[in-house]
């Protein structure tokens, strides 16, 4: 598969730690493109910043994990890059224990 100008473009854009800085998240309005188009570029998207599935439902990547752990040798912080693909791709805010999460 050849690469988009789009995932070019996003692959390109990275800070000096090598994470992309500025993602242009893809949405297709109904209507202006063929759904077979928004698959292209959201698997552009995919290949682009090398998601993986996640194990809950879409595509992540780990950008950062801390070296300092708590005291079940977990990271006391990650973070990561998550996809949900479609117009109906949902997820659920889950609590968990002993850590702070942020969400954007």
């Amino acid at each position: 598969m050849r690469e988009s100008d789009s995932a070019r473009e996003l692959r390109n854009r990275e800070s000096s730690a090598g994470i992309p800085v500025d993602l242009h998240f893809l949405s297709v309005p109904q209507g202006h493109q063929q759904a077979t188009s928004a698959t292209r570029e959201v698997k552009d998207v995919i290949a682009a910043l090398d998601l993986v599935p996640h194990p809950e439902k879409g595509y992540y990547i780990e950008t950062l994990r801390e070296k300092h752990t708590i005291s079940d040798g977990c990271a006391r912080s990650t973070c990561i890059y998550y996809l949900l693909e479609g117009v109906s791709a949902r997820s659920h805010l889950h609590s968990v224990h002993d850590v702070v999460e942020v969400w954007h």
